[in-house]
């Protein structure tokens, strides 16, 4: 016997995509006005976020803000072929990330000594990046059903 999941997943799922990559883009934003939080400057912010030191400037900034915004908007409000490319992009960007998160997670190559990275990295990125890439996935996969097989024991 093969149920599916309702439609709605699909749209609950482009709304979840769409809400981080918003939230992240704001975020780009907020440190594009000179910024730190929820650091104390912009060296502790970098180690933070990214795992090492590097300039939040508008050169980065700028494009960053742009394309979160450009692919929260287009996953939100579309359902078309653009939307499932961004979509899957988006899948493709973050699952990728997912390995070297979870080796980090464990203490194998960590960018940086730093606990709040570490911290931050178990507790936010990491579930994050594989959240949104399996939302991802599933929008682009274009709104077609989930088939979930129901078994007896």
């Amino acid at each position: 016997m093969t149920e599916t999941l309702p439609t709605d997943w699909t749209r609950w799922a482009r709304r979840l995509a769409a809400g981080v990559l918003g939230v992240d883009a704001a975020l780009h934003v907020y440190w594009l006005t000179g910024a730190t939080w929820p650091a104390v400057d912009e060296r502790a912010l970098s180690l933070a976020v990214l795992g090492f030191p590097a300039p939040f400037t508008a050169r980065i900034l700028i494009p960053l803000a742009l394309a979160l915004t450009v692919a929260a908007v287009a996953l939100w409000r579309g359902t078309g072929r653009l939307a499932r490319l961004i979509a899957l992009a988006v899948a493709v960007g973050t699952a990728v990330q997912v390995p070297p998160r979870l080796a980090w997670a464990v203490g194998l190559g960590s960018p940086t000594d730093g606990a709040v990275f570490r911290w931050l990295n178990v507790l936010l990125y990491l579930p994050l990046c594989a959240l949104l890439a399996l939302v991802a996935f599933r929008v682009a996969r274009g709104g077609t059903p989930m088939r979930v097989r129901a078994f007896r024991l």
